[in-house]
């Protein structure tokens, strides 16, 4: 169980499925309109979890507590979702997830098509290449679950993308509701590249490309991205100290006061995730639960975002 919500009202069914993989972060927003309870169990001691509305009251655990919580990988994350009714063919845009796919004459998904890009990595990465921080689940609740191969598939809008040899992109897929090392083989090289380093990037996927049905994505590239978000950090962004840390001590994250509330989430060497934790503005007080070694921490909302290495002793 990664999370559990309570409503007082039914959802839609178009509300449903726009959540199926996003957290919910932002309180103005319609999905918490009857929102009574909201729990992510993201505890890392104590035996009670935090109820994430208005409302006070809270979740107690009987037996356990949140020190022996395990860590989720299911693709769950804080991201943004759109849907497109495919019922022919054509390029069809997904333009908050950043993905347009071009559909081929013959079989079409004949419904819709839920696009949901999480701004963190899977909870487990393809390859040991050059990552992102992204990754782009594809649900299709068409009459046609199996459609003629699509003519091709473009990923923009991420602010690591940088612009080099097209077939340095790797483009992997697995399940939709798939977790762990289930990505397989490299599904395609990227064909084309255009625009600058950043959300302007665009990867083109189209020769040898083989997609009749949908799931999740994810990108890698074989090169090292010099411009990548440890060199291209908000000029007011975030604290971590000390580093390197003793484990067992005290980790301080500030978070200043123009980001807002944003989420924590770390990584070990290998790319997999570890915990994930809700920061509020200012100062932030963890203790990370895990065994020495390097790590990966990022930190992001919907306007910000900062990555760091940790190296715990």
């Amino acid at each position: 169980m990664d999370e559990v919500s309570l409503w007082n009202r039914p959802l839609s069914i178009d509300e449903i499925r726009q959540w199926r993989h996003l957290t919910k972060t932002t309180t103005t927003d319609p999905i918490f309109t009857g929102l009574v309870a909201y729990y992510q169990f993201n505890e890392t001691n104590g035996n009670i979890s935090v109820n994430k509305t208005v409302n006070t009251n809270y979740a107690e655990y009987r037996g356990t507590s949140g020190a022996n919580h395990n860590t989720s990988n299911a693709p769950v994350f804080e991201g943004k979702s759109e849907k497109v009714n495919v019922t022919s063919a054509g390029v069809k845009t997904f333009g908050l997830t950043g993905l347009s796919i071009d559909f081929a004459n013959g079989t079409y998904p004949n419904g819709d098509v839920w696009v949901s890009k999480g701004n963190i990595n899977p909870d487990t990465l393809p390859d040991g290449l050059q990552d992102f921080n992204a990754y782009t689940i594809v649900n299709n609740y068409g009459v046609n679950q199996n459609f003629t191969p699509i003519e091709g598939i473009t990923f923009t809008d991420n602010i690591e993308y940088f612009t080099t040899t097209a077939n340095s992109y790797k483009l992997y897929k697995r399940n939709s509701n798939d977790f762990g090392n289930n990505w397989g083989s490299v599904l395609d090289t990227g064909d084309a590249i255009s625009g600058s380093d950043g959300e302007t990037t665009q990867v083109s996927f189209s020769t040898d490309l083989t997609i009749n049905s949908f799931s999740q994505f994810v990108l890698s590239n074989t090169e090292s991205n010099t411009l990548s978000i440890n060199t291209i950090e908000d000029k007011n962004k975030p604290i971590i100290y000390p580093n390197p840390i003793t484990k067992g001590a005290n980790l301080n994250i500030n978070i200043p006061l123009d980001w807002g509330n944003s989420t924590l989430v770390v990584y070990n060497i290998f790319g997999q995730k570890i915990s994930q934790s809700t920061l509020t503005r200012g100062e932030n007080i963890l203790k990370l639960n895990t065994s020495s070694g390097i790590y990966n921490l990022v930190i992001f909302n919907s306007t910000h975002k900062f990555s760091k290495k940790l190296i715990l002793e």
